[in-house]
């Protein structure tokens, strides 16, 4: 906590952090339906009425998780490094994503599942923070150099194959086949080098 912070200051971030805590201790155990803010008040033992003075509503509160995944998903995103080849680096960012989503099962299920501002339009897609737009961005890259060649689609078209694959890769292996003896990595990783490759074929 930063040290700069009066003691009131601190004891407001101290109580917030608390909140969301206990919000995410909730979801973990009984989904985003369990949560409510009689019971996070019970649970810190603080005053219903208090919470209010730190977050409006549940849903408020639900938006702030969404948003800190995004924010932890979008530092995974960031650790590719941008000066790989195009498709090393797509491959890279793939994978990527699919650890995120496996170090942080619970933050992930609720960013995809409970996303406080889903896209509004096909050209403008979003995430929290806009996690999407690494991939857009180097799909573009891609198709601006060369490597990338397609005369039927475009970047988000193409963005959204890479995305569908990878997000696919991700569920499965936190959900149905979590305790599947399988060897994950590698096939995901063949997986998506199949799929760059195919990229680069008029």
């Amino acid at each position: 906590m930063d040290e700069t912070l009066s003691p009131r200051e601190r004891r407001y971030e101290r109580t917030k952090d608390a909140i969301l805590n206990t919000a995410r201790k909730m979801i973990r155990e009984g989904g985003v339906d369990s949560v409510s803010m009689r019971k996070i008040a019970q649970e810190i033992d603080y005053s219903p009425a208090g919470l209010y003075e730190y977050f409006a509503s549940k849903e408020e509160i639900i938006g702030a998780l969404c948003e800190m995944a995004g924010d932890r998903l979008e530092i995974y995103m960031k650790a590719v490094d941008t000066s790989l080849p195009i498709p090393h680096r797509l491959v890279e960012l793939g994978m990527a994503y699919v650890k995120f989503a496996v170090e942080n099962r619970e933050e992930f299920l609720l960013l995809f599942t409970y996303l406080a501002n889903p896209p509004q339009t096909p050209g403008e897609p979003t995430t929290p923070h806009c996690s999407f737009l690494f991939l857009l961005q180097t799909v573009q890259e891609g198709i601006d150099t060369g490597y990338i060649q397609s005369d039927s689609f475009d970047a988000f078209c193409i963005s959204y194959s890479a995305w569908a694959i990878v997000h696919g890769m991700a569920m499965l292996q936190i959900t149905a086949l979590q305790h599947a003896p399988f060897p994950f990595e590698q096939v995901n990783r063949w997986t998506l080098e199949q799929f760059v490759e195919g990229l680069h074929k008029p």
